[in-house]
């Protein structure tokens, strides 16, 4: 992933904006200033930059096979999240809910209940529909300093009544909380309790700013994170959606299976620039 350290130009003229093709100015009339999706409106980091412009001066524009974005992601996630990753564990996908459709695929059967905690990204009840399964809400509750948190009450009645996995957006979209370590512990041990596997979208994990931590799920000490997956992205923390590529890396116990979602869809369709 690029370089965290890296600084370029905040303020781009809006004709230059308005000559991009991505979803948040295409979507737009000419008269409107778009603010709807989560697309920055700054320059590219320089790196990026350089990356993109040695790729096009290279004519690499061909069959994505990213089979470098393995060995990056683990020297990001040592420097960066203090989590140590295989490369051989790690899976490319085109972005994080791809990836979760297809876990979701895999680990459910049509019908089977997945849990969301609301409010929460709306394409993560859009997916879980897609796949033939059933929303659950267990809504966000809120503690007593008046912030939001994750209702375990919620989360257990919603398992005991048999929902089998936790779509899990960590950090929290949208109310930017950042589940502490604790809180992750007491989240995965409900999961043990009832067997349920938990899904974690930690696309925002770049963003987190000290003195929050971000805990990637899968890293807990706990039986629950050994049957968890863990995803993000860099689309996020440097505005590249666009560049189609995610990673999935899964707990010991599911590995296995993880590494026979379909190649097709996942790294052949992921980008390389």
């Amino acid at each position: 992933m690029p370089d965290a350290s890296a600084t370029a130009p905040l303020d781009l003229p809006l004709d230059v904006l308005r000559r991009r093709r991505s979803a948040k100015w295409a979507h737009a009339d000419a008269d409107v200033l778009p603010a709807w999706v989560a697309e920055m409106d700054f320059a590219l980091a320089p790196p990026i930059t350089a990356a993109l412009e040695r790729a096009v001066a290279d004519g690499d524009a061909g069959y994505a096979y990213p089979t470098d974005v393995p060995a990056a992601f683990v020297e990001f996630a040592a420097a960066r999240l203090a989590w140590a990753v295989e490369a051989r564990d790690v899976l490319v996908a085109p972005d994080v809910m791809v990836g979760v459709a297809e876990l979701l695929r895999a680990l459910t059967r049509p019908g089977d209940q997945v849990v969301i905690t609301t409010p929460v990204y709306p394409p993560f009840a859009m997916r879980i529909r897609e796949v033939g399964c059933t929303v659950v809400e267990a809504p966000l509750a809120v503690d007593a300093a008046g912030a939001s948190t994750i209702d375990l009450d919620a989360l257990d009645a919603a398992f005991a009544a048999g929902a089998r996995v936790l779509l899990l957006c960590h950090p929290h979209n949208p109310t930017g909380i950042v589940l502490d370590r604790a809180t992750l512990l007491a989240i995965a041990e409900v999961a043990e309790r009832h067997g349920a596997v938990v899904v974690s979208d930690e696309i925002h994990a770049p963003l987190v700013l000290p003195p929050a931590v971000h805990v990637p799920f899968v890293t807990l000490d706990h039986p629950a994170a050994h049957r968890a997956v863990s995803l993000t992205s860099a689309s996020k923390a440097w505005n590249v959606p666009g560049l189609k590529s995610a990673v999935v890396v899964a707990g010991p116990d599911l590995r296995a299976q993880c590494h026979k979602l379909p190649d097709d869809v996942l790294r052949w369709g992921s980008g390389h620039l």
